[in-house]
């Protein structure tokens, strides 16, 4: 890799990245980067090359990427990037509406963040001085607290330890480690060439990438964090002046549209209800009162518009799900939202009405 990508310096973990080892990735990050910068948002990609750590980079290059997506829109006018301290991320004007955009990364949806840590440690301070691979899948209780003790339990009992064959399916489940009788990591061993060191090989999670209702509380307390803090920059809802939050919810547990439905309007679930009109009982959608947008809460947000946490910043599409806030969906008909090939959430889906199944 060249020492300067579009004018600025690379960083180290830049230059040690597995991502932009290949030259093809680096080439559209020096594309994307002075696309931006001759559009004004020069500090943006500034933020990028300045980072030292690879995750606040990330952040940015998610934003790099945003902000491509929105140069892409026709009929944008005077879009800035952060125009001043305490202010947005994006700001531009749209068919005579001023348009502020927060831009956030979940990092810690189910433990996420630790997940991110637990593979630096691994990776920093290897626990076996063995050419091994070692395949790894947490559990939701796993907490950053127990990195040092399992790292100490794996040195302990080096000896008792078999690694597959190469040939052999990887799979994470030849040994369990518990705390308190609770199993919190499933892990085996591969070999591997014996002049390599012993590395972290795949993480997974337990449930094989599905959330379920009971981790719905996890995820939405993150998100609800986040909406928290973007709205400190935001502005109140105006006819000429709108205020939303890119999100991109990043972890394995990747969040389905039905599992974001639940999150932001109250989990769903089957009821009776009488029918007036004949008296019978009816089963109906009925959604909960724990979504993140309540009339009183989150007021300053129109919506939110999230992004699959799987996209590749540099190649994807510029789309993704806008979810309107409950108590501006009135407000939200008069405008017209910037954002083409960008999916919207139904009045249906995200009606707190009881509606009626369908009659098969």
């Amino acid at each position: 890799m060249k020492p300067e990508i579009a004018g600025y310096k690379v960083k180290k973990w830049l230059l040690n990245d597995d991502y932009f080892s290949l030259p093809e990735n680096v080439a559209l990050l020096e594309q994307l980067a002075e696309k931006l910068s001759v559009s004004g948002m020069r500090n943006l990609v500034k933020c990028f090359f300045d980072q030292a750590e690879c995750d606040r980079a990330a952040d940015h290059l998610f934003e790099m990427w945003f902000g491509g997506g929105l140069l892409q829109q026709d009929g944008i006018c005077d879009l800035e990037y952060e125009p001043k301290p305490e202010q947005p991320d994006f700001r531009f004007s749209f068919q005579g509406v001023e348009f502020n955009l927060q831009v956030k990364r979940v990092l810690n949806i189910v433990a996420e963040a630790d997940k991110r840590n637990f593979i630096r440690t691994i990776d920093e301070e290897p626990p076996l001085a063995k050419p091994w691979v070692i395949n790894i899948t947490l559990s939701p209780c796993f907490h950053r607290k127990y990195f040092k003790e399992f790292r100490e339990y794996l040195k302990a009992n080096a000896n008792t330890f078999q690694p597959r064959r190469q040939s052999e399916i990887q799979l994470a489940g030849d040994y369990v480690w518990k705390k308190d009788g609770v199993p919190l990591v499933k892990y085996s061993f591969m070999e591997r060439n014996p002049e390599e060191r012993f590395a972290l090989g795949m993480v997974f999670y337990d449930n094989s990438g599905v959330i379920d209702d009971a981790r719905h509380k996890p995820a939405r307390k993150s998100i609800a964090a986040k909406l928290k803090d973007a709205s400190k920059t935001l502005k109140n809802l105006a006819p000429d002046s709108c205020s939303m939050v890119v999100l991109q919810p990043v972890s394995d547990l990747f969040l389905k549209h039905c599992d974001m439905l639940d999150i932001f309007y109250g989990t769903e679930s089957i009821k009776n209800f009488l029918e007036k009109e004949t008296g019978r009982r009816v089963p109906c959608r009925i959604r909960g009162d724990r979504g993140i947008f309540k009339p009183k809460a989150n007021s300053r947000i129109a919506g939110v518009l999230v992004v699959d946490g799987r996209i590749d910043y540099l190649r994807s599409p510029f789309n993704g799900m806008f979810y309107p806030h409950l108590r501006h969906i009135e407000l939200l008909k008069k405008y017209i939202l910037p954002f083409e090939g960008w999916k919207y959430v139904t009045t249906d889906e995200c009606s707190k009405s009881p509606i009626p199944l369908p009659i098969n």
